[in-house]
């Protein structure tokens, strides 16, 4: 069994300024992800046997999907799931329709995945137990993080490492 997702992977240099950024929040000692595991999750697959690593591939490699800007900008903490996230103010419509081609597939492969509504979001930190009045756009990047999405993949979690196993271009 494998813990896999589809995810964005963010450009070396966004990822970068991210962290730098965040290093300076005044938040105390939160749990920061890992700088080079910064992604933007586009369908969690949860658990899956390594036979259904072909479907995977499959549900993905035939999808028409266009790149798209995408401007990481406002600060959310989730208090549900303890966690700081960074996401775009305006969701891309072509990343809206890349998400949906994806479950599309995987529900007609008859693969679980996460049925949640889709929330883009880069997580920064967990476990980070704000106060409820620590204002939080005060702290927001002054500029948006942006980067033309160009590919997305599969990538597998394990022990706090995320692995590509494929990456899709998408077109121009």
């Amino acid at each position: 069994m494998a813990r896999l997702f589809y995810a964005l992977s963010l450009p070396a240099k966004t990822r970068n300024a991210i962290c730098a950024w965040r290093e300076r929040l005044p938040l105390g000692n939160p749990r920061w992800s890992q700088g080079g595991n910064l992604h933007l999750t586009l369908s969690f697959l949860g658990e899956q046997a390594e036979e259904k690593l072909p479907q995977l591939l499959s549900c993905a490699a035939g999808l028409e999907a266009r790149d798209f800007r995408l401007e990481l900008k406002e600060l959310h903490y989730w208090r549900h799931a303890d966690v700081l996230v960074l996401s775009p103010r305006d969701t891309p419509e072509a990343l809206t329709r890349l998400v949906e081609a994806l479950q599309t597939n995987l529900a007609a492969a008859g693969i679980g995945h996460d049925r949640k509504s889709f929330r883009p979001h880069v997580t920064l930190a967990r476990h980070c137990r704000l106060d409820e009045d620590l204002d939080l756009q005060a702290l927001a990047p002054k500029r948006a993080f942006g980067f033309q999405a160009r590919e997305f993949g599969l990538y597998e979690s394990r022990d706090g490492r995320y692995t590509p196993l494929a990456q899709w271009r998408l077109s121009t």
